[in-house]
């Protein structure tokens, strides 16, 4: 069996996404590694936003962030845009809030 890369990758202001995108990478891991072994990229802080995130093809990411009055937060668009994901399979997550 391919051993592939799963990564959890978030940004997580009150921990909700965070606690949501890491039981969803681990989860994957064990079902596609048979292992609960995973990477974290946690980009909540400025500085988790300074270097852009290169995946290769092959790698699993599990993508998640918070969306306010439906959209996901404008300071993360530059950040979020400099992304490259070189063929990797991504899992979009979204956390909604209560309105």
């Amino acid at each position: 069996m391919l051993s592939r890369k799963i990564t959890g990758m978030y940004f997580s202001p009150t921990g909700t996404t965070k606690q949501v995108v890491s039981g969803i990478a681990k989860r994957v891991s064990e079902n596609i590694n048979g292992d609960s072994s995973f990477n974290i990229v946690d980009f909540t802080l400025p500085k988790g936003r300074q270097e852009p995130a290169i995946f290769s093809e092959g790698d699993v990411v599990v993508f998640g962030v918070p969306v306010y009055a439906g959209r996901v937060p404008n300071l993360l668009l530059k950040y979020l845009s400099s992304i490259n994901g070189n063929g990797a399979l991504a899992i979009a997550v979204v956390v909604f809030g209560q309105r």
